[in-house]
């Protein structure tokens, strides 16, 4: 199974240490032979990624590996393969990301874990392909970071803030961002046209 080093990025949603009985310190790699998925979670947020597979396999292959290993897989493809994919095969004692990691041949491998993934795929589909008719808004993806990543430098990591979306009339939408604390902070994005 061929990744794109870009999807390596989806660890960064995943919880950092081992969880218990749950695997939420992995990304779980997944394909069926002609589309790839990859989900992460870390109990609170989830996402899960689908595209089309680069490469065609024999059948489904299913691979978790552990998040601070898929955040070294992105510089190491740029650095040594200067390549935009890794290629993630069974190995003897883990999973093979890198099929030649350097120069000399050695192999970049994680551990195998018999912690169970959870069923991110099953709770994000539910969400997103509800029969449920709630209008649905566009909002530009860097201006959103760019603004929540501000907040956050505001007020300090691990604080909450509420979420309003105020519908316009015209297809477009405000999101409303606010927080109350020692710190009173009101942030608006505006949504774009449909």
């Amino acid at each position: 199974m061929r990744v794109s080093k870009e999807l390596f990025e989806i660890a960064r949603v995943a919880e950092k240490e081992p969880a218990g009985r749950s695997a939420i310190d992995c990304v779980q790699f997944s394909t069926d032979g002609i589309r790839n998925e990859a989900a992460a979670t870390d109990g609170r947020c989830a996402i899960l990624v689908k595209w089309a597979a680069l490469e065609e396999t024999e059948g489904a292959e299913v691979y978790l590996i552990p998040a601070s290993d898929c955040l070294q897989i992105k510089p190491g493809i740029k650095r040594v393969l200067k390549q935009a994919t890794a290629s993630i095969s069974d190995g003897d004692d883990g999973f093979t990301l890198f099929e030649q990691f350097n120069e000399i041949g050695s192999i970049f491998r994680s551990p195998k874990t018999n912690n169970r993934f959870p069923k991110v795929k099953d709770i994000i589909e539910g969400q997103s392909e509800s029969e449920f008719d709630l209008p649905t808004y566009s909002f530009n993806i860097s201006i959103l970071a760019r603004l929540c990543s501000t907040i956050e430098k505001l007020i300090g990591p691990g604080e909450s803030v509420d979420l309003r979306i105020q519908d316009q009339n015209d297809g477009t939408a405000t999101l409303v961002i606010l927080h109350r604390g020692i710190k009173i902070i009101d942030a608006i994005l505006l949504g774009q046209m449909q």
